[in-house]
Order: structure tokens, then C-alpha cells, then sequence
């Protein structure tokens, strides 16, 4: 009868980053939401003129759905396995 291998080889790996944590750099987009409408509840009830920064408003909103489109691929990129 063969004796059992009872010798662990114990391999040290370096700690994965969870993929849960590249999530939570997304909850920064319903936070700016709510700047955004605050911002245009404010100029409602204070009637405030906003027609001299629609344009730039408009210009945030474009570049900002091309940042919101990369942290959605940088988020759901799957783990390498090196």
C-alpha cells in the first residue's frame, strides 16, 4: 500500500480585485442626476435664466454619456487569469 502524499505545497497568489468594487465608482452617476435636477428645480422656482449656458449644458451631457459608455465596459470587464 502507497503512503499519501501528505506534503502541501501551499502557493502564495496576489488578491484579485473584486469586480463588485469597479461597480461602485458607477453609484458617482445618479449622485451628479441629482445635482443636475436640482440645479433645474432651483431655476424654476427662482426663475432663473438658463439660456446662456444650454449649449455647455448640453456639451456636459454629450461628453458625459461617452464617460458613462467607458465605465460601463471598464466595469463589466471580465478578470484575467494570470
Amino acid at each position: 500500500m502507497e503512503q499519501l502524499d501528505t506534503d502541501l505545497d501551499y502557493s502564495v497568489s496576489k488578491a484579485r480585485s473584486d469586480a463588485k468594487k469597479r461597480f461602485n465608482t458607477l453609484y458617482l452617476l445618479p449622485i451628479l442626476g441629482v445635482l443636475v435636477i436640482a440645479f433645474l428645480i432651483l431655476a424654476v422656482i427662482f426663475q432663473l435664466s438658463i439660456d446662456t449656458i444650454v449649449s455647455s449644458f448640453m456639451s456636459f451631457f454629450i461628453v458625459l454619456f461617452f464617460i458613462v459608455a467607458g465605465l460601463m465596459f471598464w466595469a463589466m470587464r471580465p478578470e484575467t487569469s494570470r
